[in-house]
């Protein structure tokens, strides 16, 4: 992994952490995991008793939508500049 960041082909976890913590008011923080083979990284935060997870591409920084809450979906929609409908 260190060595896929040196090169620039993988976000830093720092990095990722900065994009999806904000958009997750409310939530505990879990902690991260990281899948060297799909590079990908997956958050885990627990609101309310519910756990949730957020899989972002560790290359690109894009956030998989599958398992957001529609709050969250539009406050991270809303970050990437994507369209909320």
């Amino acid at each position: 992994m260190r060595k896929e960041m040196r090169a620039g082909n993988v976000l830093s976890l720092r990095d990722i952490e900065g994009r999806v913590l904000p958009t997750m008011p409310g939530a505990q923080y879990l902690g991260p995991e990281y899948d060297p083979v799909a590079m990908a990284y997956r958050l885990k935060f627990i609101r309310d008793g519910r756990v949730s997870f957020v899989d972002v591409d560790a290359r690109s920084g894009q956030i998989s939508f599958a398992a957001l809450t529609r709050e969250s979906f539009g406050r991270i929609a809303r970050l990437q500049s994507w369209p909320t409908t």
